[in-house]
């Protein structure tokens, strides 16, 4: 049986694509409402307020065609719904399985780059919210070790869920980054 976490991070990272499979991401947040018992009382009233507002937006897929951005939209609202559910629950001990849970989605995400793209930015505005810093750095090097670099849109959501993560652990971030380049230039000389 998965735990709360994990059902909370599976479902967050498939409402991705809005117009998917008919109203998925409607019936998505609908059972998030319907599973509210399972996660920090704060939580759901929290969800009862946001949900509607997030099923407002996708309610017309007609529309949301018609929008070239809807998606960029649509992923933000995700992004900011998780933050401020993070805030909401304010419990560094939930807040860390959370991470963990996302940590577990990377490979069922392995061939969809859409979903590991918000996948990234996901664990990135978790990471932003934690402060450990030996535990954000093995996140953030999971995150680089499941991203695909050669595909744009897997390589901006990890560009994006690392710049989330550097609002809160710039150093942590640039000394990543200064890895990653010396890497490179041993790999360019041999």
């Amino acid at each position: 049986m998965p735990s709360p976490e994990d059902l909370f991070a599976r479902l967050l990272v498939l409402l991705h694509n809005p117009l998917a499979r008919g109203q998925l991401a409607t019936q998505i947040l609908t059972v998030l409402c319907y599973l509210g018992q399972l996660f920090p009382r704060n939580l759901s009233l929290f969800w009862e307020d946001e949900v509607p507002k997030m099923k407002a937006y996708i309610s017309d897929p007609e529309d949301l065609k018609q929008d070239s951005t809807y998606q960029e939209i649509w992923d933000n609202m995700i992004i900011n719904f998780l933050a401020e559910s993070l805030d909401v629950v304010n419990d560094n001990v939930w807040v860390i399985s959370l991470g963990d849970a996302f940590a577990r989605q990377y490979d069922l995400y392995a061939t969809s780059d859409g979903h590991s793209a918000l996948l990234h930015r996901c664990l990135g505005m978790l990471l932003q919210k934690v402060d450990d810093r030996i535990y954000v750095r093995e996140k953030i090097d999971l995150m680089c070790r499941h991203s695909s670099m050669s595909i744009p849109v897997n390589r901006l959501g990890l560009a994006q869920g690392i710049g989330l993560v550097a609002a809160s652990h710039l150093d942590t971030v640039l000394e990543k980054l200064k890895n990653i380049l010396e890497n490179a230039g041993q790999s360019a000389l041999q």
